[in-house]
């Protein structure tokens, strides 16, 4: 059985009638219930699905535009789950990473099916799911109908990255896509805009800089910043994001920093930052 992430608590769970009684049946005969199921579903819902010869269904609601992505690459989710009396068990608390070469069966197959940007629905037989085993409080032999959007896999640049980051790119990317910016990017996946670049030399690691910066997340809220005096660090002592980001600045220079949560304080951020938070900072290297 392969291994899901669920990204939810199932709580408060009865038995639905997508569920099996018949823990003995074969494999074969399982299959055959569940289709049935899967194809009562779709009548009921005046829906129309393609199939594999797994016993996948699937019905591709937006094409998307992008790639598919390949079964070993990293995926980044949106999804709903639920059963086929349309009783919902849980869905992605925000976009979900998951690594298509772990995932169970029926994603597995599922989810190359879509290109990047794309939206439709997943029906699973039980096989492809969780089986006779089950697996918390998903009964065995259950049908499991998924509404799934693709916004992105992991690019090259982080096909062998951690998850996080991963996911951390595709918020910083769509952050930028909303706020209509064009960013530069380094190899550790550093997001940066020069607005300034500034005169004379570039600082480096073993130098004091004095800054002016706003530092805020995603949703614009503010967590820390200068107010009239420029604060003034040894380079070598701050975030990562900030020892390779503040070398990108001349003297006078300003523009705008994405960092990763690697970049910033990932997993033991201080007191009002959340764990593995994108940072943003506006920053003005005022001199060094």
């Amino acid at each position: 059985m392969k291994y899901f992430q669920f990204a939810f608590l199932l709580l408060g769970f009865t038995m639905f009638v997508a569920c099996g009684d018949d823990d003995d049946l074969s494999p074969e005969a399982q299959l055959e219930v569940d289709i049935e199921i899967i194809q009562d579903y779709l009548t009921d819902n005046n829906l129309t699905a393609l199939a594999t010869p797994s016993g996948l269904h699937y019905i591709i609601e937006e094409t998307g535009t992008g790639d598919h992505p390949a079964a070993d690459e990293l995926a980044i989710v949106n999804f709903i789950g639920f059963y086929a009396d349309g009783a919902s068990f849980g869905q992605s608390n925000g976009p979900e990473i998951f690594d298509l070469s772990v995932i169970i069966d029926g994603f597995q197959e599922g989810i190359p099916l879509f290109e990047i940007g794309g939206k439709g629905k997943l029906l699973l037989p039980s096989a492809l799911a969780f089986g006779a085993a089950g697996t918390g409080q998903v009964p065995p032999n259950s049908v499991l109908i998924f509404d799934i959007e693709l916004p992105d896999v992991c690019t090259d640049e982080t096909a062998i990255a951690p998850k996080q980051l991963c996911l951390d790119i595709h918020k910083i990317e769509t952050y930028l896509a909303d706020n209509s910016l064009d960013a530069d990017t380094t190899s550790s996946g550093l997001r940066y805009i020069i607005e300034e670049e500034g005169t004379g030399n570039f600082p480096d690691l073993n130098d004091m800089v004095e800054v002016h910066y706003k530092g805020y997340f995603l949703n614009g809220d503010v967590f820390d910043q200068t107010t009239g005096t420029a604060a003034t660090f040894p380079l070598n002592g701050v975030i990562p994001g900030w020892q390779e980001g503040m070398q990108l600045f001349k003297k006078g220079g300003n523009g705008i920093l994405f960092l990763p949560s690697k970049l910033g304080y990932g997993i033991t951020p201080p007191a009002g930052i959340p764990t593995n938070s994108v940072l943003i900072f506006d920053v003005e290297l005022v001199d060094f």
